[in-house]
């Protein structure tokens, strides 16, 4: 089974999503609210529902386009 995950909260071995923020408004001097977890897994299913949507009305070729720009990796 293959799967992905976000590291909202934990700041070690890696970096997380919210220390991120926290060096982002350090730098940029802006106010940025800590990533919830509730939050972030509410948008990810919403952006999933609304590809499935696509993907049912126009099929691959309605999702593709966005993959190609977004997701699969450019070897430049």
């Amino acid at each position: 089974m293959k799967g992905f995950g976000f590291n909202v909260s934990n700041s070690n071995p890696t970096i997380c999503i919210n220390d991120l923020i926290t060096r982002f408004n350090k730098e940029e001097g802006t106010t940025l609210e800590p990533l919830r977890a509730d939050c972030l897994i509410a948008r990810t299913v919403t952006a999933l529902e609304k590809l499935i949507e696509v993907f049912q009305e126009k099929g691959p070729n309605g999702v593709l386009p966005r993959y190609y720009k977004y997701w699969v990796h450019r070897w430049e």
